[in-house]
């Protein structure tokens, strides 16, 4: 089997409205459903894939998946995996195997982030082959992406906070 390998040349984040002063954690029931604080456009990017076959762009790669990390919170792996029929050709001038990834607007997540953590999402791309990791590449990031202000700290800092409280130290 040959070596995957994968290059991202461009990248556009997607547009997102204003956190609401006003929110709710009831706002949200799923990260992955849409809310009043969806994203208004869509997320795209451009890769590169010299090992691209005419009937399968992807190959040896099976599928990709993107995945927002959000410092100190976590890693949101998106179910919706990429395959080659998902690929979108790009013509650039003396450039060949050039793909377009598009992810629509309601399937980019806006999950909850834990207080004092950023709100700004890395975002990922992996690909596999059926189960086998191939690769990992930083596709770029979306700022304000997290909703902040809605989850708990980790319990054993808030169980620190309050060991602190009792003995007086705030």
């Amino acid at each position: 089997m040959s070596q995957f390998s994968l290059s991202v040349l461009s990248y556009t984040p997607p547009t997102l409205p204003d956190q609401p002063i006003d929110i709710q954690a009831s706002d949200f029931r799923s990260p992955h459903l849409p809310s009043i604080v969806a994203a208004t456009s869509r997320l795209l990017f451009t890769i590169s894939l010299p090992s691209a076959r005419a009937n399968d762009p992807l190959y040896p790669a099976t599928h990709l998946q993107l995945t927002y990390t959000f410092e100190g919170t976590g890693e949101i792996f998106i179910p919706n995996v990429i395959t080659s029929k998902d690929l979108i050709e790009s013509s650039a001038e003396g450039e060949t195997n050039l793909y377009n990834v598009q992810v629509p607007e309601g399937e980019i997540p806006r999950p909850k982030v834990n207080h004092g953590t950023t709100s700004t999402a890395e975002v990922s791309v992996y690909a596999w082959r059926r189960e086998k990791l191939l690769g990992k590449w930083n596709v770029g990031q979306v700022k304000g992406l997290g909703i902040v202000g809605l989850k708990s700290e980790p319990i054993h800092i808030l169980r620190q906070k309050a060991r602190e409280h009792l003995r007086g130290e705030h």
